[in-house]
């Protein structure tokens, strides 16, 4: 009797350690995949994004923020592909897929939301403003904006206006694109 009792709990023993064989195993290869999939993604602060944006050559930014956001004001360079429109993938596939893209959106929820959109379609190196164009402003970065159809790129630093005829009330230095 006890030799029954004995294989049965042996044999018992023998599941439950190939079930955390298992478990490990498939932990493992999650893990592979997982890490080899977030490899190309990277999420940036807003410093690092700036830099990551100077260096890349041939970097494809891109605001997936509403047209009407885009419009009012947006990162110089930016193309508008608006996360929210039914043909979002669409205009995603007709980018370079071999060139990097870096994304923002106003706060970082939409352009997350777009990654796997960009890996899914072929993207290999994708980068991602983490607080987005908010914190962008917020750090002081440039910005453009519309103004009569014509862009300008605002820099937060003084210069002096009344050398050209201009006053302005804020410490804004204004260049023509």
């Amino acid at each position: 009797m006890q030799t029954i009792v004995m294989n049965k709990r042996t044999k018992e023993m023998k599941i439950l350690l190939l079930i955390f064989l298992a478990a490990g195993v498939g932990y493992t290869v999650f893990l592979l995949v997982f890490n080899s999939l977030s490899q190309h993604i990277q999420i940036l602060n807003v410093d690092d994004f700036e830099k990551q944006l100077k260096i890349t050559k041939e970097a494809q930014l891109i605001d997936v923020r509403t047209h009407r956001e885009f419009k009012k004001q947006h990162i110089a360079g930016a193309k508008n592909i608006d996360y929210l429109r039914i043909d979002f993938r669409k205009e995603i596939e007709k980018l370079d897929k071999t060139k990097p893209v870096m994304v923002y959106c106003h706060s970082g929820y939409r352009s997350k939301m777009t990654l796997p959109t960009f890996r899914n379609a072929g993207f290999t190196t994708i980068y991602e403003l983490k607080s987005g164009f908010s914190g962008w402003v917020k750090a002081g970065q440039p910005i453009a904006i519309a103004l009569q159809a014509l862009f300008f790129v605002i820099t937060p630093h003084i210069f002096a206006l009344e050398q050209v005829g201009l006053s302005l009330s804020n410490s804004f230095l204004i260049f023509a694109l």
